[in-house]
């Protein structure tokens, strides 16, 4: 009797263990990965964003302004000269409509988030409901970011508090 119900068992722990494993409490967890790069641009500084960022030249990163950066060197140019001379730092509010669709080798997300940008001054705007697209490819061991889209309704502009 123990016999007919050790074996079964044991079949069973055999065969679930490696489901088991793909469950994985420890997958890549892209949700703080976006979360993590917003921190990061909060900042305003590109080098803080950098390591999320696959170093092709040939890539294309779209922002609000100007509309598209080639590589991740002319985005990290464009964002300091955008930025650099009139704002200190910024605070991203992403929505709860985060859409991930994962693959092996290449994982999107699109979200939409708000943004309040501080002026030096102390001033600040806001951009409501901007809308972001994300595309990621595994790179060894880690995910990296191959192409972003960001974008603003249109006829939208920034609400000055």
């Amino acid at each position: 009797m123990n016999r007919r119900i050790i074996a079964p068992a044991l079949l069973i722990l055999i065969f679930a263990a490696p489901v088991a494993a793909q469950a994985k409490p420890g997958a890549f967890d892209f949700k703080a990965r976006m979360n993590a790069m917003l921190r990061a641009w909060e900042t305003l500084d590109p080098a803080k964003a950098a390591p999320y960022y696959d170093k092709d030249p040939k890539l294309a990163f779209y922002d609000i302004v100007p509309f598209k950066y080639t590589g991740w060197e002319e985005y990290a140019k464009g964002v300091l000269a955008t930025f650099g001379g009139t704002y200190q730092s910024g605070k991203f509010f992403l929505h709860d409509d985060i859409n991930l669709r994962r693959g092996s080798k290449v994982t999107w997300a699109t979200a939409t988030l708000d943004f309040e940008i501080v002026r030096k001054d102390g001033g600040r705007e806001l951009l409501k409901d901007l809308r972001w697209t994300l595309i990621w490819e595994k790179r060894g061991s880690d995910w990296l970011l191959v192409h972003e889209h960001l974008s603003v309704p249109m006829g939208t502009a920034p609400q000055k508090k």
